[in-house]
């Protein structure tokens, strides 16, 4: 059965339509009007940061903007997951706009021992690629009653934004009920501690929080062996 050119027309114009639409959702680019607006509409936050972690995202997040967010009943966890994007974002661009330097000057602080980034750190922030646990309970049990003391003995203000801290504590989930988290030198990149860690109990938040004291007191005992 032959085809009519109008016919042929309908479907090649059908079929360039479709791939211009394809590519305009995966070249979507978030911006904090999208995510207000996904806030608004009921969207629950894990679907929200799902979104953020698998799109392109222009973010403004200065001191204004992340009250106007707030303002607009935007999820903590869900503005945590905006900074931890920008972060990647920025430092990737920082990684293209340097020229490559072929005799590089050795890194400042690579012959520290863990202990001496340890000591000399006086912030760190958190940061997950999970949804849970929510950070702000990570903060709060580091903060309680039964932890306080223990862990304002390391000297570390907790800070939100990431390029302010010279600690990191990344978080993840491997599977199921089991996450991990790594502590990260923010000037030299090493890892100076990590651990696994189980939501059994349903206390994550706080599971984290004793595990990465005791891994920090760890780092320290190490050092005066």
């Amino acid at each position: 059965m032959k085809i009519s050119k109008s016919i042929k027309f309908v479907f090649l114009t059908a079929f360039v339509l479709g791939a211009f639409s394809a590519i305009n959702a995966q070249t979507e680019t978030l911006t904090n009007a999208e995510i207000v607006r996904m806030s608004q509409a009921g969207l629950s936050k894990q679907i929200i940061i799902q979104k953020i972690s698998v799109s392109t995202a222009k973010f403004e997040l200065t001191t204004d903007e992340l009250v106007n967010l707030k303002k607009a009943g935007v999820d903590d966890d869900v503005i945590a997951a905006m900074f931890e994007v920008s972060r990647k974002i920025n430092k990737q661009n920082a990684g293209t706009l340097v020229e490559p330097n072929p005799n590089p000057p050795p890194k400042k602080d690579t012959d520290k021992t863990a202990a001496q980034l340890l000591k000399e750190a006086k912030t760190i922030s958190f940061s997950k690629s999970s949804v849970y646990p929510a950070l702000k309970d990570v903060e709060s049990s580091l903060m309680n009653r039964e932890r306080r003391a223990r862990w304002e003995s390391f000297n570390l203000t907790i800070v939100q934004n990431g390029f302010e801290a010279d600690l990191i504590v990344e978080i993840g989930r491997e599977f199921l009920t089991h996450y991990n988290f790594r502590v990260v030198d923010a000037k030299t990149g090493r890892t100076i501690a990590a651990s696994g860690v189980t939501s059994m109990g349903g206390a994550l938040a706080g599971n984290v929080a004793d595990k990465l004291i005791k891994r920090l007191n760890e780092v320290l005992a190490n050092e005066s062996k």
